[in-house]
């Protein structure tokens, strides 16, 4: 399903977090909140539309108003004057509205919904080896200690042609936070990704896994990686994601994420103490994170394409809350 009315590109949008305060120093210290607070929430309905910023980015514009505030898009502000920013990334490349985009369109499942589409037919970086499309909010200031947020997804029938890929892959990106994005010897980063474990015919499940950058070999170590191996993804069906992390050390740190299919039990699909920042470098928080994503090999897009179908991811219902770590592990 395609639109005609939006231009291509992705959204910049100002977000705004709040870093919820809490002693790390045991399992036990990590407390569930009291006063969590909404802080943003869209449901990409009327009002709100997708603009051309560049080429290579877009802007996502407007105020909710099927939802409360705060709904706006447009400059969400953090106490004392500060503000996040974020902006979409679409490849510097195959920047023709035929090849890729970022769109509002009708709910396939539901007409009468708004949600955001991503969607790409052709590799758009690194001489075809890549597609990217992805949110990144991101601040120039601390990081956040608390992270929580919630999304829809829904992935469309057209995956079902991946799953019969002879071939296994582990890098399909859907989501991804860092407490450094820069400089490169301070990069590391926690990513989710769908992946397929197994040759053949095969079910798509989702991965977790945290890296660090080796200056020497230029490119990321591997701190961990796991894998839902009991969780199969739902195709065709929306399902809802809850993401929390908890800035800290290898004792410290959480990592937890949460699927709901629509009309299902919630599933629980990671729950972790982890390190969640640099192990050589004073923790900052998490300055920069991608909230859904859409980043992997070109010759996946390719695989959909050749068989009549269409790399898409659709998104909904996207809310950040602050002071909020009631999902956190708690022993």
């Amino acid at each position: 399903m395609e639109t005609t009315f939006v231009k291509i590109s992705i959204f910049t949008v100002i977000v705004f977090f709040v870093l919820a305060a809490c002693a790390k120093s045991d399992d036990k210290d990590i407390k569930i909140s009291t006063h969590p607070k909404l802080i943003f929430h869209s449901g990409f309905e009327p009002n709100t539309s997708v603009v051309v910023s560049n080429v290579e980015d877009f802007d996502f514009v407007g105020e909710d108003l099927s939802v409360s505030m705060p709904n706006s898009w447009n400059s969400i502000k953090l106490e004392s004057g500060r503000y996040i920013s974020a902006s979409i990334n679409c490849g510097p490349q195959n920047v023709s509205n035929t090849s890729r985009g970022a769109e509002i369109v009708a709910d396939p499942l539901n007409p009468s919904n708004n949600v955001l589409r991503f969607w790409g037919k052709y590799p758009n970086e690194g001489d075809g080896l890549k597609f990217r499309m992805q949110a990144d909010m991101y601040s120039d200031q601390a990081g956040f200690d608390t992270l929580f947020y919630k999304v829809r997804m829904y992935l469309p029938h057209d995956f079902n042609t991946l799953k019969k890929l002879a071939s296994t892959f582990t890098w399909f990106t859907i989501m991804e936070f860092w407490n450094h994005s820069t400089p490169k010897e301070e990069m590391f980063r926690m990513t989710v990704d769908l992946k397929k474990i197994n040759k053949g015919l095969d079910s798509l499940r989702f991965g977790l896994r945290t890296e660090k950058y080796n200056m020497a070999k230029s490119a990321f170590d591997g701190i961990t990686n796991h894998t839902s191996n009991d969780f199969v993804v739902p195709i065709g069906k929306w399902i809802t994601i809850e993401i929390n992390i908890v800035d800290g050390d290898k004792s410290t740190g959480k990592f937890y994420m949460a699927v709901t299919p629509q009309g299902k039990e919630k599933n629980v699909i990671f729950d972790y103490t982890l390190l969640t920042h640099h192990p050589e470098i004073v923790p900052t928080g998490i300055k920069y994170f991608s909230p859904f994503k859409f980043y992997t090999y070109g010759y996946l897009v390719d695989t959909l394409r050749n068989a009549g179908k269409t790399g898409q991811i659709y998104w909904d219902d996207f809310e950040i809350w602050s002071d909020s770590i009631a999902y956190a592990i708690i022993k």
